[in-house]
This record gives C-alpha cells, sequence and structure tokens, in this order.
C-alpha cells in the first residue's frame, strides 16, 4: 500500500519529466556543520492503533568523508523493505548513490531502485501484473551548483520491459 504510492509517485515523476529537456533544482546544499559517525538504532513499524507490522534496523558507518546508511524492514508476511544510501560529507552532504529493493505481500509491486549520483544513472526496476519484468531508466546530467544558479539537470529517459514490452520503446 505505501510502496504501491511511492512507485506510483516515482513512475509519475520520471513520465512527466521525460518531455523536457532541463529541469530547473532550487535546492540549497547542506553545510557540514559536525561529521557523522557511527550509528546503530532497532525500529519497529506500527499501525495507527499499535499493531506491529514490521520490524526495523538502522545503521550508519562513516569510513572518512563517506557514509553509508542502511534502513531495513522486515515485516511480519515475509516482506523486505531494503534501503542503503550512500552519501559524501566532504563540506556538503551529497548523495552518491542510493539502493531500495521492497518486496513481499505488503506491496503492490515488488520493485528495485537505484541511483547513482556520478553517472547520473536512475533505474527501477519492477514486474507489471503479468509478471513480466519492467526497468525504467533515467540518465540526468547535473550541472555544478556553483557553475550555474539555479543548477540544471538535462535528462535522458528509457522505458526497457521484458516478454511484455511494446516494441516503440517499452
Amino acid at each position: 500500500m505505501l510502496g504501491h504510492f511511492w512507485f506510483k509517485l516515482l513512475a509519475t515523476l520520471l513520465a512527466c519529466a521525460a518531455p523536457f529537456q532541463t529541469i530547473p533544482l532550487t535546492a540549497e546544499q547542506v553545510r557540514v556543520r559536525h561529521m557523522e559517525g557511527l550509528m546503530h538504532g532497532f525500529l519497529a513499524l506500527r499501525t495507527l492503533d499499535g499493531r506491529r507490522l514490521a520490524d526495523g534496523e538502522m545503521t550508519q558507518i562513516a569510513e572518512g568523508d563517506r557514509v553509508t546508511s542502511r534502513l531495513i524492514f522486515r515485516f511480519k508476511d515475509g516482506s523486505v523493505y531494503d534501503d542503503t544510501t550512500i552519501f559524501s560529507q566532504q563540506g556538503a552532504f551529497r548523495v552518491l548513490s542510493d539502493h531500495l529493493v521492497q518486496r513481499g505481500p505488503s506491496f503492490k509491486q515488488p520493485m528495485e531502485t537505484s541511483i547513482d549520483a556520478s553517472s547520473g544513472q536512475v533505474t527501477v526496476r519492477y514486474k507489471d501484473q503479468d509478471g513480466g519484468e519492467k526497468i525504467l531508466s533515467r540518465e540526468w546530467v547535473v550541472v555544478h551548483p556553483r557553475k550555474a544558479h539555479p543548477a540544471k539537470c538535462a535528462t535522458n529517459y528509457s522505458v526497457h520491459g521484458g516478454d511484455h514490452a511494446k516494441a516503440a520503446g517499452g
């Protein structure tokens, strides 16, 4: 249910941005005031009435100017939500990569997303209602915010599919 919402949101954003060549970004960088360190916590995901849905674990490991943060929820029905983000804390916080996997009965569709900031590649893998694998892929080119204000992104969009893909690009 929640996973389906995020999937639909991401798919809608990718589809809406496809026709545009540039998208202005207005976010400011977040300065590093204190270096991140080690962290390990245990979480519980509950309904509004207090019923436990999943047990979770959050870890963070800092190695030099790189920080790896992982959040994983294991649901009672066997579903898994696993998100690993690597970011830099050199001067300003900057996402380097992100990998999200969500699968199991708690999610309407199994999905895996990957973001590689160095190459600008964003990939979403999922299965359609017929069980065919689909891949949405987008390449982002980001102009450094100090060289252009506001920063601009150019996108290159492609859609790949398994057996059920249309010959015309998806």
